[in-house]
C-alpha cells in the first residue's frame, strides 16, 4: 500500500487511467458511512446517484445506535452529497446564464472606457465562497470563452467581513474524546485515527471556502474591501457587508454587483442600492446526469473534504480529504492524500503521474507565461 499527497489535479490522472484500463464505472463509496455514493459512468460520461436520503438513513442509524456523540452527529449526510453535486458538476444554467451575461456586458464595458468611464466588479456574499461558484464558473467556461474571456479579466471584490466571517467558522477539531467515540462507530479504524485535531465539517467547509478566496486571488483581479463592525447576529453581519460595499462603490466610483444566496442579504442590497443576484440552486438533484471531466475532479475533492475520505472501489484507490498534519496551506493547495492498494490496477502507473503532475507544478508560472 502506498501513500501520495498530491494536488487534486492527480484526480484527472486517476480517471484517464481508469479509462485506460477500461474499467466502464467507477463506484465512489463514503469510508467513514461505508455507503455507495455515486457511481461514475465512464463509457456514457454520466453519474448516477446511488445513495438518496434512505440509505444515509440506513447508513447513520447503526452507527448512532453505537453512542450518541458530537463527533457522531458530526458525520456527513444526504445534503452534503445534494450541496456538493449542485455547485460542480451540475451547475445549472438558470445560475449560471445571468453571471455569464454580466461578465460579457462588463468586458464590453471594460474595452470602451470613454463610453463606460465607471468600470464594473463582481462581490461575492460568504455563501458565494462556500459555493466555489466563481472558480467552477471558470472551469466550466464554453459560454465565457466565445466571447474572449480570461479569468484575470474580472474584477472580484470580497469584503473583509466576509473572510471574517469564515475565519470565525473554522474552530472545533476532533479530540481524543471525539476520536474514541468515533472508533467505537466507524468500521475502518485507519481512517477515524487519522481524523485526531482535524477541523469539524463546518470547519472543513470554511476552509474550502478560504481556498475559493485564494484561488480567485490568484486566478482574478481581486480586491480586499474593509470596512463594516464585526458583529454577532447574523442580519446584522449581512448588513454590514452590504453597507461596505456600498460605501466602496460610491467612494471609488465603481459598479458593483453582488452575489449572493441569501434572499435577505438580497433585501439589504436593494436598500443600500447596490445591483444584486440572487444565486438560488434547486433543493433536489436528479438520479443521473452528464458531466464535464474539470468539474468531476472538483466534486471528488469537494466531497472528499466534507466526507473526510472516499474510496473508488473498483480501482482498490482512496481518496482522503482532510486528515492530521493537512495545514492551512495545504487546503489552499488543494491537496488530497492518495492510498493506493499494492493490488490496485493503476498502481504503478498512478505514482508515475503523480511524479508528472508534481514535475509540472514545480515549474515557475511566472516565467512560463514569458515564454508564451
Amino acid at each position: 500500500m502506498t501513500s501520495e499527497v498530491a494536488s487534486k489535479d492527480i484526480l484527472m490522472a486517476v480517471i484517464n487511467e481508469a479509462r485506460l484500463h477500461q474499467l466502464p464505472s467507477l463506484t465512489v463509496r463514503s469510508i467513514l458511512l461505508d455507503l455507495d455514493l455515486l457511481s461514475i459512468d465512464l463509457v456514457n460520461n454520466e453519474i448516477r446517484i446511488m445513495a438518496g436520503q434512505k440509505e444515509f438513513h440506513d447508513a447513520l442509524a447503526p452507527i448512532r445506535s453505537k453512542g450518541a456523540s458530537a463527533a457522531v452527529d458530526d458525520l456527513p449526510n444526504y445534503e452534503d452529497l445534494r450541496t456538493e453535486v449542485w455547485h460542480t458538476v451540475l451547475l445549472p444554467d438558470e445560475v449560471t446564464r445571468p453571471i455569464y451575461d454580466e461578465i460579457e456586458a462588463a468586458l464590453e464595458r471594460r474595452n470602451d472606457p470613454y463610453r463606460y468611464p465607471r468600470q464594473v466588479a463582481f462581490a461575492i456574499d460568504t455563501n458565494i465562497a462556500y459555493h466555489r461558484l466563481l472558480s467552477r464558473i471558470f472551469l466550466y467556461g464554453d459560454a465565457l470563452e466565445r466571447i474572449g474571456f480570461r479569468p484575470r479579466d474580472v474584477q472580484v471584490i470580497v469584503p473583509d467581513l466576509v473572510e471574517e466571517e469564515i475565519s470565525r467558522s473554522i474552530a472545533r477539531k476532533y479530540s481524543r474524546g471525539d476520536i474514541a467515540d468515533l472508533q467505537r462507530a466507524i468500521r475502518d479504524q485507519v481512517l477515524v485515527r487519522s481524523m485526531s485535531n482535524i477541523c469539524y465539517r463546518k470547519g472543513r467547509k470554511a476552509l474550502n471556502a478560504q481556498t475559493e478566496i485564494d484561488v480567485l486571488g490568484r486566478t482574478c483581479g481581486l480586491w480586499r474591501v474593509g470596512g463594516g463592525r464585526v458583529l454577532e447576529e447574523k442580519e446584522s453581519i449581512d448588513d454590514e457587508i452590504v453597507r461596505s460595499l456600498a460605501e466602496h462603490s460610491s467612494d471609488q466610483r465603481l459598479d458593483i454587483l453582488f452575489l449572493t444566496g441569501d434572499d435577505k442579504c438580497r433585501a439589504h442590497a436593494f436598500s443600500h442600492k447596490l445591483p444584486s443576484i440572487l444565486v438560488e440552486f434547486p433543493k433536489e438533484i436528479p438520479q443521473a446526469m452528464a458531466f464535464d471531466p474539470w468539474l468531476l475532479v472538483e466534486m471528488l475533492y469537494d466531497l472528499s473534504v466534507n466526507f473526510v475520505g472516499l474510496q473508488l472501489v473498483e480501482l482498490d484507490l482512496k481518496i482522503i480529504g482532510d486528515w492530521s498534519g493537512k495545514s492551512a496551506e495545504d487546503y489552499h493547495a488543494e491537496k488530497v492524500k492518495l492510498v493506493i492498494a499494492s493490488e490496485s490496477p493503476v498502481d504503478v502507473q498512478l505514482k508515475q503521474d503523480i511524479e508528472i503532475v508534481r514535475g509540472l507544478q514545480s515549474i515557475d508560472m511566472d516565467s512560463l507565461e514569458n515564454v508564451q
